[in-house]
């Protein structure tokens, strides 16, 4: 989503080719909007903040 581009690899390919309708295949699915975008990067920062929590947990004990 981030670069632009499909994954690739040959599990994404071979998955692709078993579940050619599944909804997480659709190029609409691929393509970066500002919501998408916007949802990510809130995720990301939720999930850094939690891994510097935790961190800082274990370092207390």
């Amino acid at each position: 989503m981030l670069n632009n581009s499909e994954p690739d690899g040959d599990v994404w390919l071979y998955c692709r080719s078993l579940f050619p309708e599944w909804v997480g295949f659709l190029p609409a699915r691929h393509m970066p909007t500002t919501e998408l975008l916007s949802i990510y990067r809130s995720g990301e920062v939720s999930s850094r903040w939690c891994l510097r929590q935790v961190e800082r947990e274990s370092e207390d004990k």
